[in-house]
């Protein structure tokens, strides 16, 4: 058992105590809570850590602990180098087990409306302020006959469709839980994914996680705020586009993982002391 605490404050951390599970983000939902004038100095000190949100706050920690190797980064690297100037929506469809490429195209309908949706906007900004469309969509999952099915979506909005690169043979380490590319390939679809300018990600799935820390941790202070809209595969539409940095209290939000296999989104809920409203909850498919 781990726990972070400042005197009479504490937040426990216990990881697989009769099927409760906790990850990063809960230690950035308790700290969520406004300032008051009745907090410890270390409780204070803690909070500033997370001034951006839970995102930022472990993207900038993953960024500083780890870092991609060139067989992880240098392919992307070069493919992305045409796109710099692009709107690039990252895509992170996550099956988890066979019975969505069993339903074909409309496994990826939710996913494929919500990038429509984002591109669309995007281009619309781009001719607001007289420029060119220009997009790029850059994909991952953990099936390979997603992305054929996936890139006549992008191709359709006149995006290019950018994957990083693939082993001859697959990777299979988990059965169909984990699909076929795990190993170097997910490392190059997380940093792909963080390349992005918002990303539509797979809902409860710890690799979407990583990639919208990794992509909140670019922020600059004054520039655009990136999003992500989270998508499942057994669902016909996606949520609103949810934002990577926190500017005030309204747009703090984490995910939780506590009732794991089920993920719970908890958004702050204004006058209320702690983030806990409850507002998405998976049904046992979310790992």
């Amino acid at each position: 058992m781990h726990a972070c605490c400042a005197l009479h404050r504490c937040v426990f951390l216990r990881n697989g105590w009769s099927g409760f599970r906790f990850q990063s983000q809960e230690v950035g939902g308790a700290l969520g809570f406004p300032r008051s004038a009745g907090m410890t100095p270390l409780l204070e000190a803690a909070r500033g850590l997370f001034a951006l949100g839970p995102h930022y706050a472990y993207g900038r920690l993953f960024s500083r602990a780890y870092t991609f190797s060139a067989d992880v980064t240098r392919r992307n690297d070069e493919r992305l180098r045409l796109h710099r100037h692009s709107y690039r929506v990252g895509v992170h469809l996550r099956h988890r087990g066979l019975d969505c490429l069993d339903r074909g195209r409309a496994c990826i309908a939710p996913f494929a409306a919500a990038v429509g949706l984002l591109v669309r906007a995007a281009n619309a900004s781009r001719a607001a302020r007289g420029e060119a469309p220009g997009c790029a969509v850059l994909f991952a999952s953990d099936r390979r006959l997603s992305a054929s099915l996936f890139r006549p979506v992008a191709l359709g909005l006149g995006c290019a469709f950018l994957r990083s690169e693939r082993e001859r043979q697959t990777d299979v380490r988990n059965g169909a839980d984990n699909g076929e590319d795990t190993g170097v390939t997910a490392m190059r679809d997380v940093h792909l994914l963080a390349q992005a300018s918002d990303l539509v990600g797979s809902f409860g799935s710890t690799l979407t996680l990583t990639a919208q820390e990794l992509l909140a941790s670019q922020y600059v202070p004054g520039e655009r705020v990136s999003s992500v809209v989270l998508c499942h595969t057994s669902a016909t539409s996606c949520l609103p586009p949810l934002p990577l940095i926190t500017v005030d209290n309204t747009d703090w939000w984490h995910l939780s993982l506590e009732r794991w296999p089920d993920a719970v989104l908890r958004l702050h809920a204004p006058g209320q002391p702690t983030p806990a409203a409850t507002t998405v909850e998976s049904s046992g498919l979310c790992y």
